[in-house]
Order: structure tokens, then sequence, then C-alpha cells
């Protein structure tokens, strides 16, 4: 009877793991999930909302490059992509870029600039 109630213990820890396994496989946005046109729909910073960034785009073309208007005007930046960081190559006061959530056509970045965190939610669009 104890060996009975041990083996479906392990039996429910693994069926629990591979479901765990499976669910965050499916969480995974890829690059080819994010290229195209976004723009903001709202920011907030340090989780206030702000509007000194109306008008932001980001674009995330083939080639791992992204265009954005965030610093004021538009700059092209060499990126590295590994779920969750999108990492900016040569950005200067960007360093990096975090996808927290992705869901039909919108996106949500989260970005450290300094002592600043800011949140960007973005809507996909045909151009910029």
């Amino acid at each position: 009877m104890i060996k009975m109630k041990h083996k479906l213990i392990f039996f429910g820890v693994i069926v629990l793991l591979t479901t765990q396994i499976l669910s965050s496989c499916k969480d995974r946005i890829e690059y080819q999930d994010i290229e195209g046109n976004w723009t903001l729909l709202r920011a907030n910073r340090n989780g206030k909302p702000t509007q000194t960034l109306d008008n932001v785009f980001f674009e995330f073309n083939p080639g791992n490059r992204m265009m954005t208007n965030l610093l004021g005007t538009e700059n092209t930046f060499e990126i590295v992509y590994k779920y969750p960081v999108i990492e900016i190559k040569n950005g200067s006061d960007l360093e990096e870029l975090t996808v927290k959530k992705m869901e039909d056509d919108t996106l949500h970045l989260e970005l450290r600039i300094i002592n600043y965190k800011y949140d960007f939610y973005l809507m996909r669009s045909e151009s910029n």
C-alpha cells in the first residue's frame, strides 16, 4: 500500500512538471512574433502614466534591427534577441528592453534608464 502511494505521488509530480514545462514553452515569444511596426498606446514611468512619450514607435526588422524614435529622432539599432531580453548593441543610453507580455496585436516592453523604469504598451500597426 505504501509503495502504491509513493508511485502515485511520483506520477503526480511528473505530470505536474511536464505540464509546467509545456506551458512555459507556449509562453515563449520568438523574434518573428514581434517583427513589424508597433505604435505606443500608453506609457508609464515608474508606475505612473506619462504623456511625454506620445508618438513613440518601435519597428523590429529582419536581420535583428530595431528602429525607434524613443530618443527624439529616428534611430536604427543592431539588436540581439534572447527571450525575454532585447539587447541593444549600439544604443548609448539604451541598453536593453524586456518583453513582458504579448497578446495578438499588443506588446508590453519594459526599459530601465538610470533610475527610471518605463513600461511601453504598444499596438501593432501597418507602418510608422
